[in-house]
């Protein structure tokens, strides 16, 4: 699970997919890069510029959208993520 602020809200995000045996690790921090991020020790979470951005990435990642509209299967990918409102 990754933890996503953007300065109003935070998310909690975890993406992962299934191999066919069971799901694979969450990938989230891969997928943002994190470690290029700011980190808030604060909260506990990395600073983006915008959560809802970040999250229709992931949307997109997993529907097969947008930037990942050439992925050919998607089908076994699942992304969970909840939102709080600071």
């Amino acid at each position: 699970m990754t933890k996503l602020y953007d300065g109003t809200k935070t998310a909690e995000i975890t993406m992962t997919e299934w191999n066919g045996h069971g799901y694979d690790p969450d990938w989230s921090a891969d997928f943002y890069d994190v470690g290029l991020l700011p980190y808030d020790e604060e909260r506990g979470a990395f600073i983006v510029d915008d959560v809802d951005y970040c999250l229709d990435q992931a949307d997109d990642w997993k529907n097969g959208d947008g930037d990942f509209s050439d992925d050919e299967d998607t089908e076994d990918r699942e992304v969970y993520y909840t939102i709080t409102a600071d």
